[in-house]
């Protein structure tokens, strides 16, 4: 099955860094995906702080910066998305984002490397985080 993305995830590829852009475009032919979120203007960014889903407010994410160093993804299976509880799902498709975005840095494709906001710690540990945002990845320099 040939995955396309959304109307809504093409707006919001447009406002991504071009490394993020270009681990979105490697990664869909092999799983389906939704970028809900690149770039947070002031309001959205406080407002998912004021929900629980980001631990920085304005203009302190890498939401924040223009382009935008960080994207939330949802993973969809068969069309739909995997939910939140279905960590089995979130690892592995982390796994392949991750996967895919060690290969174009080390390529040289892009220059940047990934982090997970399953792993903010990079130490590829999953069961040692704080607060844990699945659906979040950013650029990171290092």
């Amino acid at each position: 099955m040939k995955h396309v993305f959304s109307n809504h995830s093409i707006q919001q590829l447009h406002t991504l860094h071009p490394d993020l852009q270009k681990i979105c475009r490697f990664v869909l032919p092999h799983h389906d995906f939704k970028i809900q979120q690149g770039y947070r203007d002031k309001e959205a960014q406080n407002l998912a702080v004021a929900k629980g889903y980001s631990k920085v407010r304005f203009p302190n994410s890498k939401h924040n910066t223009s382009p935008s160093m960080a994207m939330d993804l949802l993973p969809f299976v068969n069309g739909k998305f995997i939910g939140w509880d279905n960590w089995a799902q979130w690892r592995f498709f982390g796994g392949i984002v991750m996967g895919y975005a060690a290969a174009l840095h080390d390529a040289g494709e892009i220059s940047h490397r990934l982090r997970w906001g399953h792993d903010f710690n990079m130490n590829n540990d999953l069961k040692d985080g704080k607060f844990i945002d699945a659906p979040h990845f950013e650029l990171v320099e290092l």
